[in-house]
C-alpha cells in the first residue's frame, strides 16, 4: 500500500533519509567518526553505511567531509 500512495517503497524513504542526515551532520561537522554516525542512523556496521552513502551521494563519507571543508573555507 505505501508504494502504491507514494509511489516508492518504504525501505527507499528509509534509506533517503538517513543518507539526507548524515549528509547534513558530515557538511555541519557534526557527524563524528564514521561507525558513531552509522549506528546512530539504524545501520549494523560502518562499511554498510558507506556502501549506501556512496551510491547515493556519489562520494565516501570522508571524501564529502572533506569537500564540504573546502566549499565552506574550514580546509
Amino acid at each position: 500500500m505505501f508504494a502504491d500512495f507514494v509511489g516508492v517503497g518504504p525501505k527507499w524513504v528509509l534509506m533517503r533519509y538517513r543518507m539526507h542526515e548524515a549528509a547534513e551532520r558530515i557538511a555541519s561537522g557534526e557527524a563524528g567518526d564514521g561507525a558513531s554516525l552509522a549506528l546512530d542512523l539504524g545501520y549494523f556496521d560502518q562499511s554498510h553505511f558507506i556502501r549506501d552513502f556512496t551510491a547515493q551521494i556519489g562520494l565516501s563519507p570522508s571524501a564529502y567531509e572533506r569537500a564540504c571543508a573546502v566549499a565552506a573555507g574550514r580546509a
